[in-house]
């Protein structure tokens, strides 16, 4: 997706700015660094979700910190909707002001779309495994050790089983 978005930039650009135009390079700075600094906060995000799902153990995750991350993402992700539509239907009198603010949009809004669905599933995650805890009378703790805990050394057994 951010290629994608960086190609559109990148046509809007050359379309109203000469490629010697420092503006223009300014412009393709600003998205390139928005666009890395999405990939990388996504990034940072994504081995704690594949280790969420793969051990399903979400004892020492709070639900606090991540509803409050996923809200945060959401507001961020309005803002830069808001911030890109406002200055569509603004006309700005400089289309460059137009472009530079569709370039840190759309940095904004990748970035949040990216974290808030890596917090969203953990959060879910989180939040069923303490439902099937409750469900059981059980803590969370005792579910993890009881339940999903023996699952898991069950399916690794029989994985290093069908190698030999």
């Amino acid at each position: 997706m951010p290629f994608c978005l960086y190609n559109y930039m990148d046509k809007l650009i050359k379309k109203n700015m000469s490629n010697s135009d420092i503006g223009g390079i300014v412009l393709k700075v600003v998205f390139g660094l928005s666009m890395l600094g999405a990939l990388i906060a996504i990034g940072c995000y994504l081995p704690g979700v594949i280790k969420v799902f793969k051990y399903k153990d979400t004892r020492s995750i709070s639900t606090l910190m991540f509803t409050l991350t996923t809200i945060g993402c959401i507001l961020w992700i309005i803002i830069a909707i808001l911030q890109i539509i406002g200055y569509s239907l603004s006309k700005p009198s400089d289309y460059n002001d137009y472009i530079f603010s569709l370039a840190a949009g759309l940095g904004t809004l990748v970035s949040n779309i990216g974290l808030g669905t890596c917090s969203l599933l953990i959060l879910f995650k989180k939040i069923s495994n303490v439902r099937q805890a409750k469900k059981r009378n059980m803590t969370e703790d005792e579910y993890y050790k009881k339940v999903i805990e023996p699952t898991i050394n069950e399916k690794n057994r029989k994985q290093k089983q069908s190698k030999n």
